[in-house]
């Protein structure tokens, strides 16, 4: 493995972890002890088997790399080739059980709150006394930042913490989460009007730096 590779590893690892993943880097190399192709990075991530093979830009992985991705996906497993953590990101998202993603969808739907603006991104909220469930999305998703707020509201009552999602990727990741399991109209419809605003706000951007 070169060295850009190895930091790509790292960083990947941490990321990982940072999400709640048990990882295992597997050394390779000439080992007469392991088995040869297997991934570089071998996980468990909300009861999922996943195998990671970490490439730079341009590199591809060897045939024996490519068999051992075979077998893993056709033995019920999730395995691919990442370039990045925003690769990684979109393969955990995959992986989240529906059952998961139902209760978070469920969460959003009694707490959650979307904003559109004109002039900037939308922006996904969750609000709840208990900040412990926030905190749980926020690792299992690795999208958006807690707040925690001082002072009391009108009615008296401490101001509950939340959780924000601003981030045009992780907005966009989050919606195409959730909306499948979104039961009230009026969230599915908001978060329908805000992936809509992504994308054009996108392809404004695509067609402005094609001119440029």
């Amino acid at each position: 493995m070169t060295q850009p590779e190895a930091r790509i590893v790292r960083i990947i690892k941490a990321y990982l972890e940072s999400r709640g993943a048990r990882v295992f880097k597997i050394h390779g190399g000439d080992n007469p002890f392991q088995e040869a192709g297997i991934p570089d990075l071998i996980v468990c991530y909300q009861g999922q088997f996943i195998g990671l093979e970490v490439k730079i830009p341009g590199n591809k992985p060897s045939p024996i790399q490519r068999t051992i991705i075979k077998q893993i996906k056709a033995s019920g497993g999730i395995a691919a080739v990442v370039y990045s953590i925003e690769d990684v990101a979109l393969l955990l998202d995959s992986a989240v059980p529906p059952a998961v993603a139902g209760w978070i969808a469920g969460f959003f739907d009694g707490e959650g709150c979307c904003y559109l603006h004109q002039s900037r991104y939308p922006r996904i909220t969750i609000t709840q006394k208990d900040s412990e469930p926030l905190i749980w999305i926020q690792e299992v998703l690795g999208m958006g930042r807690m707040v925690y707020r001082k002072g009391r509201n009108q009615a008296g009552n401490l101001r509950a913490p939340y959780l924000s999602i601003t981030k045009r990727d992780e907005v966009i990741r989050f919606i195409d989460l959730v909306s499948p399991h979104i039961r009230l109209r009026h969230r599915r419809e908001k978060l329908e009007e805000a992936r809509i605003m992504l994308a054009r706000s996108s392809s404004i951007s695509s067609s402005r730096t094609g001119r440029t």
